[in-house]
């Protein structure tokens, strides 16, 4: 029964990449970019009702799963017509060098907010789960964002990848 719902739920996450569903609905107007936005909350809200089916949340528990899931989404997409042309790409900033590290920072200081932002959002609702709750939670990320890096230079058993993905000469 378990493995039933797991595979359901993936197959959920799958359909976030499936070219079927990036069809456009009525109504709504395609970027060329993914699903419209009303398809990508629709498929948001079937992860985190699939998520607190297989975490077996208790009703106080949503809020920080919906918090947790929403600090993890990518910020929505400007808005551009797929039919404008292509105008002229603006020109490099012509400030010094200074300038360029200030807003270097700046960008360094805004990732920065956005991590922590995030990291609080996944303590607070990993730390509302039981024991249980817990190692199905560790299970579903695991599945989430498959096995992880392989080969020596990642700490992991076995050759290298070849470089560029090509064969190794025999």
């Amino acid at each position: 029964m378990k493995s039933l719902i797991v595979l359901s739920t993936l197959s959920s996450l799958a359909m976030l990449t499936s070219p079927a569903s990036a069809q456009v609905g009525a109504g709504e107007q395609d970027d060329g970019r993914g699903p419209p936005p009303a398809m990508i909350a629709q498929m948001q809200a079937r992860e985190a009702d699939d998520m607190a089916l297989l975490l077996n949340l208790r009703p106080q528990q949503r809020p920080a799963l919906t918090a947790f899931l929403q600090s993890m989404a990518p910020p929505p997409r400007p808005m551009q017509d797929p039919h404008a042309p292509e105008g002229p790409r603006p020109a490099p900033p012509t400030d010094g060098f200074a300038q360029h590290l200030d807003r270097m920072t700046q960008d360094a200081a805004r990732h920065s907010a956005d991590e922590t932002r995030r990291i609080t959002a996944a303590r607070t609702f990993y730390d509302a789960l039981d024991p249980a709750q817990r190692s199905a939670f560790e299970a579903l990320m695991r599945l989430r964002h498959g096995p992880g890096p392989r080969g020596p230079m990642h700490g992991g058993d076995g050759p290298p990848p070849p470089m560029g993905g090509m064969p190794r000469r025999p």
